[in-house]
Order: C-alpha cells, then sequence, then structure tokens
C-alpha cells in the first residue's frame, strides 16, 4: 500500500516534467517517515502557465486522464479549496481502495494530497468484492 501510494504521488507529480521536458535535475522530493506517518514532499520547475498547471494537477476532471492505473475515481464531496475523491485499483484477486484530499493552497502556489483513508482486500475468484466507496 504505501508503495503504491508513493508511485501515485511520483506519478502525479512527475506529470508536468514528462508534458514539458524538463531536466530530471528539476525534480527535487523526499520521502520521511515518522512513526506510522509517511511524507512525501516534492517540488518541480515547469515551465508552463501557472493557471494551467494547477488546472492539470489539481482539477478532479482530470484525474482520469492523469491516473491511469485505476479502476475508478469517485468524487466523494467538494468544497471551495479541497475535494475528497476514493480511487480502487484491482489486480488479480487483490483489490485496494483510497480516500484522498487534495487541497489547494494558492497564496503557498501547492497543492496538498493526504491519504484520509485506505482498505486491501484479497478475494478469491468466486468471491464478489464488498468494499465499496
Amino acid at each position: 500500500m504505501k508503495e503504491l501510494s508513493k508511485g501515485i504521488i511520483v506519478a502525479l507529480l512527475s506529470l508536468p516534467i514528462i508534458l514539458t521536458g524538463s531536466q530530471k535535475k528539476e525534480l527535487d522530493y523526499e520521502f520521511i517517515r515518522n512513526d506510522n506517518y509517511y511524507s512525501f514532499r516534492g517540488r518541480i520547475v515547469v515551465k508552463t502557465d501557472f493557471e494551467c498547471l494547477i488546472s492539470i494537477l489539481y482539477d478532479f476532471k482530470h484525474l482520469a486522464n492523469i491516473e491511469l492505473s485505476a479502476k475508478s475515481i469517485v468524487l466523494l464531496q467538494e468544497e471551495e479549496n479541497w475535494y475528497e475523491a476514493c480511487h480502487t485499483f484491482k489486480k488479480l484477486f487483490f483489490k485496494h481502495e483510497s480516500i484522498w484530499r487534495k487541497t489547494l493552497k494558492l497564496d503557498e502556489q501547492k497543492i496538498v494530497f493526504e491519504m484520509i483513508s485506505h482498505k486491501h482486500k484479497k478475494f478469491s475468484p468466486s468471491d464478489s468484492p464488498r468494499i465499496r466507496c
């Protein structure tokens, strides 16, 4: 689960670099572990309009285009500067669901991704997955 979460975050943060052809040296990141809490902090340099970048990385409507490995992404609730979405991943006999909150902090020019909850399920082919967002 931790690896999946890290992979999702790195993929989301790497998208602007891929789109603009920026150099790898322009991606600065670190993983932080405090007891049972894990954080990823990243900074990227992108040569594009700020509003365009925020639109791509923050707007819910772009998630399906960015996160291609997700089976489904469902908007759960939304306010002015944040929203929560459920991401479902399935692979063979495993299912992972996580709820993420994205918070837009324009004054700091950043987007905060927080995992609110997650569930793993292993099932046999005859089982029907019962975890639902």
